[in-house]
């Protein structure tokens, strides 16, 4: 069923030339169960106008071509809702995604993509804000987890990568290299009873060449595998050098 509300004719003006545009409010019950309700110009949607479809979902706001175009809001059927600018059917620009799970994403938006610096919520409590490209966070950004843990750095792939410092609640302090979201590479671990590590690692363990201190100035210098001292190695005890041989972190000579 349609019905018509008003019409209006607009007369246009252009290089002496003249033609018009009628502008109409409509309403439309489609067959399929849809429902229309706004701006008809020339046939198409275009102005404003409220669109609900069978299945729940719902899109108000503003329309060109017969695509979502300019400010408008999406509510999902499941609930969900996304509230900001679009162009051509798609998200484009600044706007705000909220899932019904309670996570929320505040930032820009491109042909339909998280993408370029925006904010992301997740339902329980953890935050990053950064930037990001085509939905994935990309490049540099900062994490913000509940139990007070802290990354600032790089991005690849929605994943930690390149260099970046990562915080514990507890005072220890990695600064370093990840590589697909793992410490891997050359980094520096503190702790902070005043423990230091400073060389190689391969997903999160101490692994390759290093040096270890301890808070008294005692020190280890050699190849460390899984996180632990392992192969000949150079050792400095009560300010003494010595040479070590160590087995799985054990001191065997």
């Amino acid at each position: 069923m349609i019905l018509r509300l008003f019409v209006m004719t607009i007369f246009i003006f252009s290089f002496g030339l003249s033609y018009t545009a009628t502008a109409e409010k409509m309403m439309y019950d489609l067959p399929n169960g849809d429902y229309y309700e706004g701006d008809i110009v020339n046939g198409v949607k275009q102005g404003r106008g409220i669109y609900r479809w069978s299945n729940g979902d719902r899109y108000e706001g503003e329309w060109h071509n017969n695509q979502f175009s300019g400010e408008g809001t999406f509510t999902f059927a499941n609930q969900d809702r996304y509230q900001g600018e679009w162009k051509t059917g798609q998200f484009d620009g600044n706007g705000t995604y909220t899932w019904a799970s309670g996570s929320r994403y505040v930032g820009k938006f491109k042909n339909g993509q998280k993408h370029g610096f925006g904010e992301y919520i997740w339902g329980e409590g953890e935050r990053y804000e950064g930037n990001w490209q085509k939905n994935k966070r990309s490049g540099k950004g900062t994490r913000y987890w509940p139990d007070g843990k802290k990354y600032i750095g790089e991005y690849r792939n929605d994943k930690r990568h390149g260099k970046g410092v990562m915080t514990w609640p507890e005072g220890e302090k990695y600064v370093g290299e990840y590589q697909n979201g793992h410490q891997s590479g050359t980094g520096v671990l503190t702790w902070p009873d005043g423990h230091r590590y400073e060389g190689q690692f391969v997903k999160n363990k101490k692994t390759g060449e290093g040096t270890f201190l301890w808070p008294n100035g005692d020190k280890y210098v050699g190849r460390f595998v899984d996180d632990l001292p392992e192969g000949e190695s150079t050792c400095y005890f009560s300010g003494k050098e010595e040479k070590c041989v160590y087995r799985r972190g054990q001191r065997i000579n």
